[in-house]
Order: structure tokens, then sequence, then C-alpha cells
């Protein structure tokens, strides 16, 4: 059993941040279409204090490039990071195939850097 890759995140709290791209190679997933997949990402604070953030369809997308390779975007606007009161947390990205199927994709340490002007 291989462990889902780690990629680190950092995002600006309160703030409309440029979307995050991840490129999933063709090879890496040969007998998923992420392109009709479920998405959902959760990020627990480390030590369990505050409330998480969560992602979903709404903030996740996926589309097949020119190379075959799949690139995922998370889009996480302003509101959901405005009123976050811890800096630091894991996350992890899951993808459900059509047929229900799970697949964590990667995971990692999300660390949400605190904004000066409210």
């Amino acid at each position: 059993m291989s462990l889902p890759p780690l990629v680190h995140l950092q995002l600006y709290r309160g703030d409309d941040a440029e979307p995050i791209v991840l490129r999933v190679r063709k090879a890496a997933l040969p007998v998923w279409d992420l392109t009709v997949a479920a998405f959902a990402m959760t990020a627990q604070p480390e030590q369990g204090r505050g409330e998480p953030l969560q992602l979903d369809g709404g903030q996740i997308k996926a589309v097949r490039d020119d190379a075959g390779d799949v690139l995922i975007t998370l889009d996480i606007p302003a509101a959901m990071t405005r009123d976050i009161a811890w800096q630091s947390g894991h996350y992890d990205l899951q993808a459900t195939g059509t047929d229900g199927r799970v697949k964590t994709l990667c995971r990692g340490r999300l660390l949400i850097v605190e904004d000066v002007t409210r």
C-alpha cells in the first residue's frame, strides 16, 4: 500500500486566493476518470481547536489537458477562510468515482497565514 503524496499548501486568511492547481499524471491513475469524480477536501486544525475547512464540488474542479493529465483546481474564496482562527492543520483531497470507489489523491499540511487588516 502506498500513501498519497504530500503536497503542502499555504493560504492568506480572508483573501480571494489565486486558484491552486494540482496535476495528476495520466500514468498515476490510469483506470480513474477524475473528470467525472466527486471531490472533497477537509483540513482539520492541529490540536483539534477550531472549525475545519471543507471544500466540495463547488470549489474543486477537474479538467483533462492536451497531454491526458488531469488538472484539479481548488478555488477557495475569501469567505471560507475569513473567520478561521487556526494557523496550521492537515488536509487530504479525495475523489469518489462514479462506481463509488474512493481515492485519496494527496495529503499534507495547510498553513493559514494570519492577515493584519480585517
